[in-house]
């Protein structure tokens, strides 16, 4: 078993050191080897994800995409810090700054709303029927009709975030 490890490990060391190192290519790039010739990475071979990228991007603009979209309402939080470079020069734009005006989803603002618990303003019980009457009302609106009157702090954050409709 270990001498196939560590013919598996030569195998592998001695492809890839192939590659690193700048020698000739192991294959013709052209339409009898790959469909993919164009673009290719600097050691000669096709870069396949550059031309998924390509391919699915179709006629995809910044000024029709849909995850451009959705991202300038909700913001980058959602994509990771190291993938955000490439994700936004894949989508044809700058960097959208962690912070903005993005939308903030209901629970998020509820929270704000509550903020930390502060003994010279609240008991512990009264800052617990808080945070629990945010969740009650969040799970009504979410399932049933509610008004202005009904519900004002829901009503609140619905104008706030009027803008990214």
């Amino acid at each position: 078993m270990m001498i196939r490890v560590i013919i598996v490990f030569y195998l592998l060391y001695f492809s890839f050191g192939a590659h690193s190192t700048g020698e000739d290519l192991l294959v013709t790039i052209g339409e009898t080897t790959t469909k993919i010739a164009s673009p290719v990475t600097p050691d000669g071979y096709p870069d396949y994800l550059a031309a998924l990228n390509t391919e699915f991007r179709g006629k995809s603009t910044p000024q029709n995409n849909l995850v451009l979209g959705i991202c300038r309402i909700v913001g980058p939080a959602g994509i990771s810090p190291e993938l955000r470079p490439m994700f936004f020069k894949a989508l044809g734009i700058d960097e959208l700054p962690q912070e903005g005006n993005y939308l903030i989803d209901l629970p998020t603002y509820q929270r704000q709303q509550l903020g930390t618990f502060d003994s010279s303003k609240l008991t512990p019980e009264e800052y617990s029927a808080k945070s629990t009457q945010q969740q009650d009302d969040y799970s009504f609106v979410m399932q049933n009709p509610w008004s202005q009157k009904s519900h004002p702090t829901v009503f609140e954050w619905r104008v706030q975030n009027q803008t990214h409709v």
